[in-house]
């Protein structure tokens, strides 16, 4: 899009939305007079990825246990809130800023919109889905109780992201000592 940011600046970027009309709310969401606003080409956005410094997270960004957590927090807090799982995947999905997820996410919400169950659609996605998180999403279906199993997976999850991180934090000194170590024997044993 192009559009006027006050009276004389005129900036550009790359919004996305479902449609034309939709990406033109959205830039008069962020306070900005659309000028034009049309579907970018791939060079328009590999220039806007560029601008924005996450060129190479572009390439190389995956979805993982970070993005599983959120998510599972986000479904969690909204299932609680007792807001319907399609409108809480789609609110999910606008909140994701990792675009692969953001597609995975995408691609769990059309199955379910189509009427497949969500383990169902979370089993299509193994790695990133474990079986247990998938039977423990089918147990809560099933019984009625999918915001209680949907927020006691948020919290295992997240005291188990916590513990990896103490475990890689806590191993850090050691490793980089026995680097060192290494490094001087090696320097001892050829030079000297």
């Amino acid at each position: 899009y192009k559009a006027k940011e006050g009276p004389l600046k005129i900036v550009d970027g790359v919004i996305e939305a479902e449609s034309v009309d939709g990406a033109v709310a959205k830039v008069i969401q962020l306070g900005l007079s659309p000028v034009d606003v049309h579907q970018a080409t791939p060079k328009e956005e590999l220039r806007s990825v560029k601008k924005k410094g996450n060129f190479f997270s572009y390439f190389f960004k995956h979805a993982g246990p970070k993005d599983v957590v959120l998510f599972t927090r986000q479904m969690a807090d909204l299932a609680e809130a007792a807001v319907p799982i399609l409108r809480a995947l789609q609110l999910t999905i606008d909140q994701t800023r990792n675009p692969l997820f953001k597609k995975i996410a995408q691609q769990i919400y059309e199955f379910v919109r189509d009427g497949g169950s969500l383990s169902e659609a979370m089993a299509k996605h193994s790695p990133l889905f474990p079986p247990l998180y998938v039977h423990m999403v089918k147990a809560g279906e099933l019984s009625g109780q999918l915001e209680m199993i949907l927020s006691r997976l948020a919290e295992y999850l997240e005291k188990d992201q916590e513990t990896r991180a103490k475990i890689k934090s806590s191993l850090a000194y050691p490793a980089l000592i026995l680097a060192v170590g290494v490094v001087v024997v090696f320097v001892l044993l050829t030079f000297f």
